[in-house]
C-alpha cells in the first residue's frame, strides 16, 4: 500500500510550501499538495528527482489510493490554477528589471498562451549563490532538473555525451523554479521578488 509522508519548507513561522509524496513499492511520485513541487532541499530527503533513470512516461502506477486522493483535488484546479495566475504576473511585474539588467531569464509566455503556471522558472548564471540565498531567507526553490535528459540512464544506450545538445545543458545549469502555489499569499511572492532583488543589487 502507498504511504503518504509529508514534508514542509517554512517562510518564517509560517508554512510556505508544503510536498506530500507517494511512495509505492520500487517506485516514487511527487504529487502536487497545492504548491509548487520543489527539490531545492531534496539531498537527505526521502525522495529525489534528479535524472531519469528509465524510458517511459513520466508517471507512477496509477493505484486506487492515489486515484482517491486526485479526485478530491479535481473539482479545485480551476480555482487553483486561476490563484496562481495573478501571482505569477507579480512576478514578472517585479522581476523584470532584473531580466532588462540581464540578471536572469524570466519565462516567456506568447500571445496566444495563458499558463496555468505549475512552475515559474527563471533562469540563472549564478545559481547556486541565488538558491543559497534565498534558502537563508527560508525560500525553498526547486531545480527542474539539474541533469538534461540526454546525459541521464535512461538515454545512455545512444551515446550522447556532453557537449552534444549544449542548450539544453546550458538550461540544466540555470534553472531555478521560484515558489508558485494556490496557497501562497501576494506578500509572500513580494517577499521572493525583494530577496531575488536584493541579491543581484549586492
Amino acid at each position: 500500500s502507498a504511504s503518504l509522508i509529508e514534508a514542509s519548507m517554512d517562510l518564517g513561522a509560517d508554512g510556505f510550501q508544503t510536498l506530500r509524496y507517494v511512495v509505492l513499492p520500487n517506485i516514487a511520485t511527487a504529487l502536487l499538495a497545492g504548491g509548487m513541487l520543489a527539490f531545492a532541499r531534496a539531498k537527505g530527503k526521502p525522495f529525489q528527482i534528479d535524472e531519469w533513470g528509465v524510458w517511459g512516461p513520466n508517471a507512477a502506477p496509477f493505484v486506487e489510493g492515489m486515484a482517491a486522493f486526485l479526485r478530491a483535488k479535481l473539482p479545485h484546479l480551476a480555482a487553483w490554477n486561476a490563484r496562481r495566475r495573478p501571482l505569477a504576473a507579480r512576478y514578472l511585474a517585479q522581476l523584470a528589471p532584473l531580466a532588462a539588467a540581464g540578471h536572469l531569464t524570466l519565462p516567456h509566455v506568447p500571445a496566444w498562451a495563458d499558463p496555468v503556471w505549475h512552475l515559474f522558472v527563471i533562469r540563472t548564471a549564478r545559481r547556486p549563490a541565488l538558491q543559497a540565498h534565498l534558502a537563508a531567507q527560508g525560500v525553498g526553490t526547486g531545480i527542474h532538473y539539474p541533469i538534461p535528459p540526454h546525459l541521464s540512464p535512461a538515454y545512455r544506450a545512444a551515446g550522447w555525451q556532453r557537449g552534444d545538445f549544449p542548450l539544453a545543458e546550458k538550461f540544466a545549469d540555470e534553472v531555478l523554479s521560484l515558489p508558485i502555489g494556490p496557497h501562497h499569499t501576494a506578500a509572500q511572492i513580494d517577499f521572493v521578488c525583494a530577496t531575488v532583488c536584493d541579491f543581484f543589487q549586492k
